[in-house]
């Protein structure tokens, strides 16, 4: 089962974050690095990145591009990984164990990767065969 993880950092971890030195970023860095490590060996790491700040991303509508997006709560999203797993489970405890919560704040949200093709796919099987969306038969009319 394939999951996204969407690392947050709450204003008190961005406190910390700026007040630290070098050497304690580094070691806060050796930490995610450590828990990368774990789970990649394990085989459980299909991809992911870390975020710009956001002072730097751009917003692209139908009616044009700006600057922002401008994020009204001090919360930030550090990053996302994807996740190969057996089960929602392991996902779950890959994110409680995720060196980032330190602060009540702090959090992963745990998203299944869906595929809308197979949504489409499962709807037009139920079509055909005269259910409605929900799968029950439809009405005779």
């Amino acid at each position: 089962m394939r999951y996204v993880l969407f690392t947050w950092s709450g204003p008190e971890r961005i406190a910390d974050w700026e007040a630290m030195s070098a050497a304690e970023k580094q070691a806060d860095i050796d930490r995610v690095k450590a828990w990368f490590g774990e789970h990649a060996a394990a085989g459980r790491i299909a991809g992911g990145e870390e975020l710009g700040w956001p002072s730097t991303p751009r917003v692209v509508r139908k009616r044009g591009i700006t600057d922002g997006p401008f994020i009204e709560t001090k919360e930030v999203l550090g990053g996302f990984i994807v996740v190969e797993v057996e089960s929602e489970a392991m996902a779950l405890e890959m994110a409680r164990t995720w060196p980032g919560i330190v602060h009540d704040s702090d959090r992963v949200e745990v998203w299944p990767v869906g595929s809308s093709e197979a949504d489409a796919a499962a709807q037009a099987r139920r079509e055909a065969a005269g259910h409605d969306k929900t799968g029950e038969p439809e009405a005779a009319g």
